[in-house]
């Protein structure tokens, strides 16, 4: 009686490699969909914040954030969340939650008060984080960090932003 020992070596050789490329097929497949999918002809609003200037109102002095649509759609509602810190950062002194219901059309701007702390004489770092109810085309530029050297002793008021 012969025995074939290449026929054994080939057999497992071969299912190994059909494991392989079965594995291999919904993969392949998933990249394709993808591919195929990016592309939509949908307007969308995009909501970023360009600056955040100071101004002196009846009340004392604000922050004002502006916003502005740079989408192809007005947007629904917005949600502006802004942390302030100190000591470069590293200290957190204030949160603020503004919705805001009227539409910002596309290219228009939008100004928000965000408040200040008061009595305050340093460096506030300030984080905003900006979205809206509808899908948008771009999440990547909606949040804006940056420092400010702050004096806001009523009636004394200066707003100079830092390089950094």
């Amino acid at each position: 009686m012969k025995k074939y020992p290449f026929n054994g070596k080939c057999l497992a050789i071969g299912i190994i490699l059909l494991f392989v490329s079965t594995s291999n097929i919904p993969g392949s497949a998933q990249i394709r969909s993808v591919i195929t999918n990016t592309s939509t002809s949908e307007d969308l609003p995009d909501l970023t914040i360009v600056d955040v200037i100071g101004e002196i109102s009846m009340d004392g002095p604000d922050l004002i954030c502006v916003v502005k649509n740079i989408g192809t759609a007005p947007s629904a509602e917005y949600h502006l969340q802004a942390d302030e810190y100190v000591l470069f950062g590293l200290l957190h002194v204030n949160h603020l939650d503004c919705y805001g219901f009227p539409f910002i059309k596309a290219g228009e701007t939008e100004n928000i008060e965000l408040g200040c702390p008061q009595p305050f004489i340093g460096i506030l770092r300030l984080r905003c984080y900006i979205s809206t109810t509808i899908p948008e085309a771009n999440y990547n530029n909606n949040r804006f960090t940056h420092s400010y050297f702050i004096v806001n002793m009523f009636p004394f008021w200066s707003i100079k932003k830092l390089p950094f």
